[in-house]
């Protein structure tokens, strides 16, 4: 398609320091401004199990909301959230409430399943953005869905306050960390 593509790979640690959370975001930036199309994923060579994603939908989640995107868009096999019929459910309203609907199992090239794109729909809704999972095999399902010819997927509808880029970090992005440590004196008076 005669486009440039920069490569980019992170660690789950890489978004729980500020600094390295504001890099990121600096550096994807600097990528679309010179016409680069980042290809962003994880750096298996250095991740361990403490600190991996676990699968690209968290990844892609915490980028939406390093970047402030407008939209998260999860591609996958099936045609978006099903309900206990089978039938696509068109708008999500309460992302938690959904997770009731999800089914447990995965495709075998798959590693989140359904689970994991629920997960990353409500990080990107809680912080003010929309969310949609629809299938990745439709013909032109981006230029559809961007355009919103047609209604594809399922949309999970935003939280009505858009988070500010520190609020999406603390609160959404960064995982808590630290050790609370009090002397006898607080022992007693607590006891």
């Amino acid at each position: 398609h005669d486009m440039e593509v920069g490569q980019v790979l992170l660690t789950r640690s890489d978004f729980d320091d500020r600094a390295r959370f504001l890099n990121i975001r600096n550096c994807v930036l600097h990528l679309h401004s010179l016409g680069c199309v980042p290809i962003i994923n994880e750096n298996d060579a250095v991740a361990v199990d403490e600190i991996r994603f676990g699968d690209n939908d968290l990844l892609a989640a915490l980028i939406c909301n390093a970047l402030k995107a407008d939209a998260l868009l999860l591609l996958t096999v099936v045609d978006g959230l099903l309900d206990t019929d089978g039938k696509v459910i068109d708008m999500v309203e309460d992302t938690m409430a959904a997770l009731a609907l999800a089914r447990r199992d995965k495709t075998k090239m798959g590693s989140g399943g359904i689970m994991t794109k629920l997960e990353a729909a409500r990080l990107v809704t809680e912080a003010g953005e929309v969310a949609v999972i629809a299938n990745g095999r439709l013909t032109n399902v981006l230029g559809r869905l961007l355009s919103g010819q047609a209604k594809l997927g399922t949309v999970f509808v935003p939280a009505g306050r858009k988070l500010d880029s520190r609020q999406r970090w603390i609160g959404l992005t960064a995982r808590p960390s630290g050790t609370v440590s009090i002397d006898q004196g607080a022992v007693t008076a607590i006891c």
